[in-house]
């Protein structure tokens, strides 16, 4: 099975593989994905079409074929996704300090 780069680009790695979900297809106004029976469907249809912005369809499917499609299109130990995911930790842990950095020194003054 072969997935279109800008389709597996609509998830991270990081929620494909907590969520044993792959995309399937795309049209207009919804999206499939595959995903492995067993886990809150309810909670990853909704988390999907929130990302996603459409309606979303889950099409049951073997476990070893969402592993094998997991390592295929989302391989771990991938520099790039990797480097994503540090630099908005980053930017996250900069905004965390700078957040906490102006709170301490508003400390007791009205703003």
């Amino acid at each position: 099975m072969n997935i279109n780069p800008d389709l597996v680009k609509s998830i991270s790695a990081e929620f494909a593989w907590n969520f044993k979900v792959i995309p399937h297809s795309v049209q207009e106004n919804s999206s499939s994905f595959l995903y492995v029976r067993g886990g809150n469907t309810f909670e990853l249809k909704n988390e999907l079409e929130f990302i996603t912005g459409k309606q979303v369809e889950l099409i049951e499917s073997e476990e070893l074929t969402i592993n094998q499609l997991l390592y295929k299109y989302y391989p771990i130990g991938d520099k790039s996704s990797q480097n994503q995911e540090l630099k908005v930790s980053s930017l996250n842990n900069d905004f965390l300090v700078k957040l906490i950095k102006d709170a301490k020194t508003h400390q007791g003054k009205r703003i």
